[in-house]
């Protein structure tokens, strides 16, 4: 008897056209409106300019919110890769190489430009969003290798008394640096430290019951984490450094999925309010039924490239 509830194969296709929907937003609804006047500076910014495109005004935001479910699902679709996943090699293979195949279309798409240094790019971030998902990818495979691994070496279990300390202030760091910047200021360290020594508190109550050798391991696997989210910040690819701590989030609490998918969301939302519209994907997510459904192995691989360039090309139809 079939299970009842949506596959992950559904899940991917609804995320597919979430995706297709909000580039649309950025590649073409958004440079028509700024060419009729209509200030886009957020995505709800179009509302108060009805009367400039009353269509294009509407359709943007939609579109936008629609596209915030995509990310996260990507993510929720990964804690699931790396839990079922046989062939890890093969699946960071895979996730690397269309990282490096999107990303030319992702540039042309974005500035119409083959190669573009990140401070010349106006939508989106520096590097599609493939570059995030590997280096999740591999922090996560890292991890679930380090928690499976029965003893540890001594030199390891000597570092991990420091790794909270260096993701705390890191991802305080981070979060502090985006919402001042949202607000025209620079980052004030004192702030950052506050959050910083709030969150090692917190993390230091959370797990008091945990098992000695157990949180060893999470302590090694939140520097993993911030290694990989300081090269996605580095490299300024999609969601940079809140991408990979999301990815985190939602493969820590993977046995919760609603949970899990709530919890990324939150942490998406907290630093940018627009990421909200990620929440509403919570249905799906409950729906989720744990089968694969179709074999659509390829279908966002091939897919994120090729809507990038047709979008491209339309940009250069309408010269926008």
């Amino acid at each position: 008897m079939l299970k009842k509830g949506i596959s992950g194969s559904t899940l991917k296709i609804i995320a597919v056209i979430a995706m297709i929907m909000d580039h649309t937003a950025w590649f073409i609804f958004d440079p028509l409106l700024r060419r009729s006047g209509v200030s886009t500076s957020g995505f709800y910014a179009p509302l108060s300019q009805l009367s400039l495109s009353p269509v294009l005004c509407v359709l943007s935001p939609l579109f936008h919110t629609v596209g915030r479910i995509t990310f996260p699902i990507m993510l929720f679709a990964l804690s699931e890769g790396v839990k079922y996943s046989k062939n890890k090699v093969k699946y960071i293979r895979n996730m690397a190489i269309f990282a490096l195949l999107s990303e030319i279309p992702f540039n042309l798409a974005n500035t119409k430009n083959v190669f573009c240094p990140a401070r010349q790019l106006t939508f989106l971030e520096g590097q599609n969003v493939f570059i995030t998902l590997t280096l999740s990818l591999i922090a996560l495979l890292l991890v679930q290798k380090l928690m499976n691994t029965e003893k540890l070496h001594r030199a390891v279990k000597l570092l991990n008394y420091f790794c909270p300390i260096i993701f705390y202030f890191c991802a305080s760091w981070y979060f502090v640096k985006r919402v001042l910047a949202s607000f025209g200021y620079k980052v004030v360290y004192p702030i950052v430290i506050f959050f910083a020594a709030v969150s090692l508190i917190a993390y230091a109550i959370f797990t008091r019951k945990t098992d000695n050798e157990k949180r060893v391991k999470i302590n090694i696997s939140l520097l993993i984490i911030t290694v990989a989210a300081l090269i996605s910040y580095v490299f300024e690819s999609d969601y940079r450094f809140m991408g990979v701590v999301a990815a985190a989030i939602i493969y820590a609490l993977r046995e919760n999925k609603v949970k899990a998918y709530g919890m990324g969301c939150l942490y998406l939302t907290c630093h940018t309010y627009a990421e909200a519209g990620a929440f509403l994907g919570l249905p799906l997510i409950k729906l989720y039924n744990g089968k694969r459904g179709l074999r659509l192995k390829y279908l966002f691989y091939i897919v994120y490239p090729a809507h990038l360039l047709i979008l491209y090309g339309i940009r250069l139809m309408i010269n926008v």
